[in-house]
């Protein structure tokens, strides 16, 4: 989760140059968070079980989710969406992430 963290903080920082490192670090520890994940599943991978099904829909929902959230930051950082489609573009992933996995 520090990833998020610097995705917070790379908003704040007005040097561009840094704005892009701590970027760049969030993109990283996403990539190192989803293969942790990945890797965990495939270990503990038991096919007979009956939440195997559920457990590998909801792993994957999540790394599409958090993947998105990584592309509206993108977006917003680009200046592709204003204010007003970002923040709906977020209520969006919320909204979708919250009822995946409930």
């Amino acid at each position: 989760t520090a990833y998020v963290f610097v995705a917070w903080l790379a908003l704040t920082v007005i040097n561009p140059i840094w704005r892009w490192v701590m970027i760049s670090v969030c993109f990283v520890g996403y990539a190192l968070s989803v293969l942790d994940q990945l890797t965990a599943w495939r270990c503990n991978l038991d096919k007979s079980a009956a939440c195997y099904r559920a457990s590998d829909i909801l792993l994957k929902v999540q790394i599409i989710i958090y993947g998105m959230y990584g592309a509206i930051l993108l977006l917003a950082m680009f200046g592709i969406l204003d204010p007003i489609s970002e923040q709906a573009a977020l209520t969006f992933a919320d909204s979708t992430i919250k009822l995946a996995c409930s």
